[in-house]
């Protein structure tokens, strides 16, 4: 017996799957034997799961890959319940089907379609392609794993299901009053569906995972902290207990206790990234905070690390997929017809043209799904070559790289190769596959602004030059926009995660650029979720809705005074992340150990930001502080003269410009944020000008009425002091003088 799955046992299900079994065909004979094999797998598979989740309970397989009715199934399932004692009408299933996918699901044992605990059932599951308690694996992918692999990607399936078991049961009907799966009660309880304490345990019949849990607490309780995993290890409240189980449910634990509160920059990647991989909802959120905290640098380290993938350890259909999206699915008809034709040598007829996943990619693009090979013809013969004999004599376009055989067979003709230089390019990549050193990205960036609507970011109605360039003429195509194409694409690859970035969030007329997504972009209405919902989209008139494995991050600049409030409806929508300027002087802070020596000083720059900032926030808020971004440029200029001078420039261009506009050129406020009323007077960046009332009398005359507190006081800037460095220590070290 094989070892594995094989791509021969998909292949044989796609294509027997429904027929008839004759014993005198002797390929049948040999498919049924092959898929007995497959069926032994998945037992091994069940009942690896089942000793692994499920000690106590039992595995059922029928082992014939032929129904009652001797036809071939298109699947092979074997069903496996938690307990000897569990409802035999509902089960755990895994196994693969004629779609090319390995499935784990609860499912429904021996219930008709019309029964109401089927109807209950359907209506929970929601979705084939994003549901609540079914996960797939894509055969390409599962091909790859091994069997411990296998079961291993399924315990992890069974723990992100929405509903548990005994909630299945339960709301489809099939409960008995007081029935539960204790192993069950714990999964759900751990996958942090339920408020776990020590004010709150899980029920005590959970046991051991029980018990790791409560001493989890308690250790954190002890410590002040979240125990370390061998802490919790050498615990004698677990001394009898499996190290591998108490090390297993450790992580799940501080996983549900990891605070998700984020400060500064430096820990958005640690905390984001994690709740990227092991959560079972879309993220929507929001960075926000003042200018030069680094929330868009500390997303671009984000997308590098867990929304891009290299493309070695990618399957070649599934990057062949995405590549098809991202490079052919915008193309016009005569760029995708040569780039199909190129790909199938040079010669094709309409309807081989029509089957192409090139044509299919931009058929799903342009959301046109009738009169395609009518389309496909029109656009051959408007770029058929002048010469051809067997192309009706209508109005050519340009670029004329086709012509038709008499038997109807299409090829490229005439200057094609120039035409299609960028064709030919994409075409040899896409037939080379994934490069060793490439990159997948799983991500779409934008930046929002004033001016930037619904039909960017969704879809709607855009220019296109007419084909014949002599004409000129202007024509209108309904195109999908950045965020339809990332949803399209994160289709394709519904293990994956994929992120819309969004940076200055606040910019754009939120209603406007959303329009009705604003609703479709929560959690619990995303595609195969409990309130799952979709819209037809005002142009093309589809159905739309978006994926759970699409998440949506944002930033937003808390300090720009030109931007309205943002849309209520979007913050109800989205978690709200603070990051604040990060002055601490520790390993791995952006300003670590950073100082500037020049003579005898010694300018500490984290203590001179956070003096800045801690009056910034006494005289207006904590959303005006200064980031530290501006003082980090001064890491890759040498110490000494060379990065005084930096400082210089970064206090004279950059820091007191910003002051003025949030102090609205009120100079006392501005002078109190730089300690210059605790300074002798050559150390002052900012000097009041004393002459007030000279300077009223040779404005105004000497009757002009005023006395100097009537006018307002002026200040100027004391070049002198930029170049002092005790100007710049003074500022946090507050002498007197």
């Amino acid at each position: 017996m094989a070892d594995y799955f094989t791509q021969e046992h998909f292949e044989l299900l796609q294509r027997w799957g429904g027929q008839k079994r004759d014993n005198s065909i002797p390929e049948q004979n040999q498919a049924y034997d092959e898929l007995k094999r497959a069926y032994n797998l998945t037992e091994v598979w069940a009942k690896g799961l089942k000793d692994v989740l499920f000690p106590d309970g039992s595995v059922k397989i029928r082992k014939r890959p032929t129904s009652q009715g001797n036809q071939f199934t298109p699947y092979n399932w074997a069903k496996i319940y938690p307990t000897q004692s569990a409802n035999k009408k509902l089960s755990y299933t895994v196994g693969l089907n004629a779609d090319n996918y390995f499935i784990v699901k609860i499912d429904t044992v021996a219930c008709s379609d019309d029964s109401p605990e089927r109807q209950a059932y359907e209506a929970l599951r929601v979705s084939k392609t994003r549901s609540p308690i079914v996960r797939r694996l894509p055969a390409d992918q599962g091909l790859q794993l091994d069997m411990a692999a296998l079961i291993e990607w399924s315990r992890k399936s069974i723990f992100e299901f929405e509903y548990s078991y005994d909630e299945v049961l339960e709301q489809i009907g099939l409960s008995k009053s007081g029935e539960t799966s204790d192993h069950q009660s714990f999964i759900h309880f751990s996958n942090g569906q339920h408020g776990v304490s020590l004010d709150n345990p899980p029920p005590s019949s959970i046991g051991h995972c029980m018990d790791v849990w409560v001493v989890s607490e308690k250790l954190r309780q002890e410590l002040g902290r979240m125990p370390e995993k061998d802490e919790l290890e050498k615990d004698a409240r677990l001394a009898d207990s499996n190290k591998g189980n108490v090390r297993q449910e450790f992580y799940r634990w501080r996983r549900w206790r990891n605070d998700d509160n984020v400060s500064t920059a430096s820990t958005v990647q640690a905390q984001t990234g994690s709740y990227a991989k092991d959560r079972t909802q879309p993220v929507n959120r929001i960075y926000y905070g003042p200018p030069g905290t680094g929330k868009t640098y500390a997303l671009s380290q984000l997308l590098r690390a867990h929304y891009e993938q290299a493309t070695s350890t990618i399957a070649p259909n599934e990057w062949r997929q995405q590549f098809l999206i991202e490079r052919f699915a915008d193309l016009t008809w005569w760029e995708g017809i040569a780039a199909a034709l190129y790909e199938l040598g040079g010669k094709a007829k309409v309807p081989e043209l029509s089957d192409h996943p090139i044509i299919q990619s931009i058929i799903q693009s342009k959301g046109r799904t009738k009169n395609v090979s009518q389309t496909l013809w029109g656009t051959l013969q408007n770029h058929a070559i002048e010469e051809s004999v067997t192309v009706g004599r209508k109005q050519r376009h340009s670029p004329a790289v086709f012509d038709k055989s008499s038997d109807s067979v299409w090829q490229l003709a005439g200057d094609w190769k120039e035409a299609c230089a960028d064709i030919i390019t994409a075409i040899d990549q896409y037939q080379a596959g994934p490069k060793e050193t490439g990159l997948v990205k799983r991500y779409s960036f934008v930046t929002f602004h004033q001016s930037y609507g619904y039909e960017e970011f969704v879809e709607g109605l855009r220019p296109v030059l007419s084909d014949d360039t002599e004409s000129s003429d202007i024509r209108y195509e309904i195109k999908s926009g950045i965020f339809m194409d990332l949803c399209q694409r994160a289709r394709q690859s519904p293990e994956k995660h994929f992120a819309m970035v969004i940076d200055e969030i606040n910019r754009g007329n939120i209603s406007k650029i959303f329009g009705e997504l604003i609703t479709l972009i929560e959690s619990d209405k995303r595609e195969g979720a409990a309130n799952a919902l979709s819209v037809t989209l005002p142009y093309s008139g589809k159905r739309f809705s978006v994926p759970a494995n699409v998440d949506i991050i944002g930033t937003m600049n808390t300090a720009d005074r030109s931007l309205a409030l943002l849309d209520t409806a979007l913050r109800r929508r989205f978690d709200f992340v603070s990051i604040m300027p990060d002055a601490s002087d520790k390993q791995g802070a952006p300003l670590f150990n950073l100082r500037v020596n020049y003579g005898d000083a010694k300018i500490n720059i984290p203590l001179l930001l956070e003096a800045v900032n801690l009056r910034i926030e006494a005289l207006y808020d904590r959303d005006h502080c200064i980031g530290h971004a501006y003082f980090t440029t001064l890491q890759d200029v040498a110490d000494g003269e060379l990065r005084f001078v930096a400082l210089q420039q970064i206090f004279r261009n950059r820091l007191l410009p910003l002051l003025e506009e949030y102090f609205f050129e009120d100079w006392q406020k501005i002078a109190l944020v730089l300690g210059d009323n605790q300074k002798p007077q050559n150390l002052r960046f900012i000097m009041e000008v004393q002459e007030q009332e000279e300077d009223l009398a040779r404005l105004f005359g000497n009757d002009h009425g005023l006395d100097a507190y009537s006018a307002r006081h002026r200040f100027t800037l004391q070049e002198s002091a930029f170049t002092e460095p005790l100007a710049y220590t003074n500022i946090y070290e507050n002498p007197t003088g």
